[in-house]
């Protein structure tokens, strides 16, 4: 059939920021970078995205399934994550792994996320890599398990039971999540129960129960595959036809389109449970690290951008514990979104560890600032200062969401996902348009709502010996399972046609004061970096210390759009 006939539209969207001719003190200037859009609905009720970008020689192919760890059966805890696991270990062509096939089609990046809501699946490579790609996702969503034995299972099975004592394949503390989601949601709600599962649930897991839930929930009107790179969207039909499975180009019996996946009332955020005294956990981190985390409305929502100017906002601020709290070293923010609820969570590195809840209290202190509403009868010089201070919060927070945007496997996670939940492949240029309008005051009262001292939960890390991972017969680590055997060979030809010469446009010239100057640019996002760099640095300049200094003092102050870093 032709998939053709099935392109619902073909639209321009407008993704980026950046600054269009000198703004107005505090604005940040929306510049339109479009890309050519293409939506296909398939007869099976399966969506695809497909977005041309020629700014590098690559293609990103990512399919998010409407399933994830919240729907886990009771008492099966880590089902979801497992078979995302072992779709990985499926052998599609009855002798090769997945991962193995991807390696062979020259992917240079794969890897998959479960989340409470969702499984994910991206992989990129060279453009001339997309036929392959497309036909190995397609025949993984079909069969994820295909060829997954019992002795498979098993290994996979102890991989991920090592994950609960380690790190996830993300290099995530994975205690930590287990604990501070338990203390944020009430026993009853889905996001209370840890995505990894437990020691006790993952042994009740079998084949049998990976094969009853892919048959469930892997169904094509609950897929939806986004399509970026370097490609022809036009003839993206023809590629389908070629190279995906029939079963999601043609109509199944009873078959049915998909509907809304993000219901029009939002759930209440239910309030996180009493709190206890500060837990405790022993893992393999490198060194001591609290976690602060409160309970937020779900993302996805026309006003969820508000999250995204949360955790930098949260980040900037945070840092001022650094004058009040000496044992703080280090912090970064993060949100976890869901489609229920959503989840910020403050990492603050620490020097000693001795004091954490003195430590955690100190940030919380910190980020009062952010929602306690102003004074009544302050100057106008104070009520001029906060609001410089807010827009430049905004003006850095709409710098990096920009920024993300650069990186393609980034770029193409966040659009799947977001055109997923909620259909409208405009979903990310909108979060941006609101995040540029975001008022001072409508962040105020989010704040002064969801950010308070009594909804926030803390635990503690404390580092341990890494306790020796679980090995096969042959004495190898299962914290990551054993590749195939079957040697690798690379065709003489491939070089030839998966690899590209760098795609970058610079030129370079010598001021008259002996400035060298390198200009580059860059095709994707659409800012502008300014780096210097100056010979003489802390392990060679004299006296000792004076690079710190003479930094310090070379910062000027830049009230409307931050500073320079």
């Amino acid at each position: 059939m032709d998939v053709g006939k099935w392109v619902v539209g073909l639209m321009v969207v407008v993704v980026g920021t950046a600054f269009a001719g000198p703004p107005a003190p505090g604005n940040i200037v929306l510049r339109e970078i479009p890309y050519q859009v293409r939506v296909l609905v398939l007869p099976s009720g399966m969506r695809i995205l497909v977005e041309e970008d020629h700014s590098r020689p690559l293609v990103a192919v990512v399919a998010v399934v409407d399933v994830g760890a919240a729907a886990d059966p009771a008492g099966k805890e880590g089902l979801a994550h497992l078979v995302e696991h072992l779709a990985f270990r499926a052998r599609q062509d009855g002798k090769h792994q997945m991962s193995s096939l991807l390696d062979f089609a020259g992917v240079g990046n794969w890897n998959a996320t479960t989340s409470h809501d969702l499984t994910e699946y991206y992989s990129v490579g060279p453009k001339e890599s997309l036929p392959a790609l497309l036909a190995l996702e397609g025949a993984r969503l079909l069969h994820p398990v295909a060829g997954v034995d019992a002795k498979t299972f098993d290994v996979e099975r102890e991989v991920v039971r090592n994950e609960l004592h380690e790190r996830d394949e993300n290099a995530q503390v994975v205690a930590v999540w287990t604990k501070l989601y338990a203390a944020l949601y009430p026993a009853e709600h889905p996001y209370s129960r840890a995505v990894i599962g437990s020691d006790q649930s993952l042994s009740a897991l079998t084949p049998g129960d990976a094969e009853a839930f892919v048959k469930k929930h892997y169904l094509p009107q609950n897929i939806t595959l986004l399509i970026s790179g370097d490609l022809d969207a036009q003839q993206i039909g023809k590629l389908l036809d070629a190279n995906f499975p029939a079963q999601f180009l043609d109509a199944p019996p009873g078959g049915k389109t998909p509907g809304a996946r993000l219901p029009t009332t939002a759930p209440p955020v239910p309030a996180p449970p009493p709190r206890k005294p500060l837990e405790t956990v022993s893992a393999p981190a490198d060194g001591p690290t609290l976690y602060i985390a409160w309970s937020l409305p779900r993302a996805y929502d026309s006003d969820s951008y508000i999250q995204n100017f949360l955790a930098s906002a949260v980040a900037q601020e945070a840092g001022g514990a650094f004058r009040t709290e000496s044992d703080v070293v280090g912090i970064s923010t993060f949100v976890d979104r869901g489609r229920q609820s959503s989840t910020l969570i403050v990492e603050v590195q620490l020097g000693e560890g001795k004091n954490p809840e003195k430590s955690g209290e100190r940030i919380i202190d910190q980020l009062i600032n952010l929602w306690e509403p102003a004074p009544t009868g302050l100057t106008d010089v104070v009520n001029k200062a906060r609001e410089r201070r807010f827009l430049r919060l905004r003006g850095t927070a709409l710098v990096r969401v920009a920024e993300s945007g650069e990186a393609l496997t980034t770029r193409s996670q966040q659009r799947a996902e977001l055109f997923h939940l909620t259909g409208d492949p405009r979903s990310f240029t909108r979060d941006l348009a609101g995040l540029s309008q975001l008022s001072s005051a409508k962040f105020e009262r989010y704040t002064y709502e969801w950010l308070t001292r009594d909804r926030a939960r803390m635990v503690f890390v404390q580092p341990s010996a890494s306790p020796r991972p679980e090995t096969d017969a042959a004495g190898r680590s299962l914290v990551f399972g054993p590749a195939d055997e079957n040697r690798f060979v690379v065709p003489p030809g491939a070089l030839q046609t998966f690899v590209h010469p760098l795609v970058v446009d610079q030129q370079s010239f010598k001021l008259a004061n002996g400035l060298e100057v390198l200009l580059v640019r860059r095709r994707t996002a659409p800012t502008v970096a300014v780096t210097l760099a100056i010979r003489g640095g802390t392990a060679t300049a004299e006296p000792f210390g004076v690079p710190v200094f003479a930094e310090y003092f070379a910062r000027p102050h830049f009230p409307d759009f931050g500073r320079p870093s």
